[in-house]
């Protein structure tokens, strides 16, 4: 309809429900409302409405695990962005471009992402009507530098960075959609502190993390809540339930279709079977894993992207103990 109509009405029009199937998990949908979209703009030279779409279609291809397309995408808008002088989107797409390079575990190019995103919100900062949004982009730069440094191995450096942001954010300028980066803080704080061995505070971010994401309807958050929560239980050596929360986290995560976070939990699955002493199971959960793993392998073109991901030491670790 939208490129056989050409009007740009029609193609905005799509944005705001196409934004709301993918904050509610359905990010496929939103591929397919917006398919065509971006071009109809573009031929429209209606810059700063197609980079918008640019990114939510962005977005979503990330979260289905169509990473090297992702990339193309937001590499393409941050160019436009940057020709035209949008420092309002430069910020969202080198956030974005550090979660897809996250998403395959390539860890130095995330960081080089987030630094230069973080560097753009302190320069815009200086302009008092942009306070609010770029509070925002701030908060969510932090988050993926401190979710950075834990996949770096770097954990009290992403406690200390978790520590100054929850009590810089006290302020009323961080208000404007805080749930977004308020649900992946508490996952974040909630595994630290279960690595810590501290279960009771990991529950009780977990349950944050729960509450936010029940409340807004943020699908994949709600599979992340109940994925700590499991594995809280599980450290607890409450099996069964453990085994119900770990399975209903599957559930959520699947219906999104983000593939690092279904070999996640399928991974966790097996060591929860491993306590269990149940070894069919947990083969069965750990080759799972290895065919999500090799899925997302086969899909990148770029052989040193592949080469990373593959090397990675999550990645490896599940390929070696899959049993294929």
């Amino acid at each position: 309809m939208v490129q056989e109509s050409g009007h740009p009405l029609v193609s905005l029009g799509l944005l705001h429900p196409a934004n709301q199937e993918r904050w509610r998990g359905n990010p496929r949908r939103t591929l397919e409302l917006l398919a065509g979209v971006p071009e109809t703009l573009e031929s429209q030279f209606n810059v700063i409405f197609a980079n918008m779409v640019i990114l939510l279609f962005a977005w979503s291809l990330t979260e289905v695990g169509r990473y090297e397309e992702a990339v193309r995408r937001l590499n393409h808008g941050a160019e436009s962005a940057e020709r035209n002088a949008l420092h309002f989107f430069l910020v969202r797409y080198y956030n974005t471009l550090g979660w897809a390079y996250a998403e395959v575990c390539d860890f130095e190019t995330v960081s080089r992402y987030n630094r230069r995103a973080l560097e753009n919100v302190h320069a815009s900062f200086r302009k008092p009507v942009l306070i609010y949004p770029f509070s925002e982009f701030r908060a969510m730069s932090e988050v993926n530098l401190m979710e950075n440094d834990f996949d770096l191995g770097e954990v009290d450096e992403a406690w200390h960075r978790l520590m100054r942001l929850e009590h810089e954010v006290l302020s009323s300028d961080y208000d404007f959609n805080r749930d977004r980066w308020t649900a992946r803080m508490q996952d974040l704080k909630g595994t630290i502190l279960l690595t810590r061995g501290d279960l009771d505070g990991a529950e009780a971010a977990a349950n944050q993390c729960l509450e936010i994401a029940t409340k807004r309807h943020y699908r994949k958050y709600l599979g992340r809540a109940e994925r700590l929560l499991g594995q809280v239980l599980a450290e607890r050596g409450v099996y069964d339930p453990a085994e119900a929360k770990l399975t209903a986290a599957l559930t959520e995560l699947e219906a999104v279709g983000n593939p690092k976070q279904r070999w996640i939990t399928h991974t966790e699955l097996a060591r929860l079977y491993a306590k269990m002493g149940r070894p069919d199971r947990e083969r069965e959960q750990r080759q799972q894993a290895a065919r999500i793993v090799q899925s997302t392998a086969d899909g990148l073109r770029q052989g040193g992207l592949r080469d990373t991901f593959l090397q990675a030491v999550p990645v490896r670790d599940i390929l070696d103990n899959s049993g294929l």
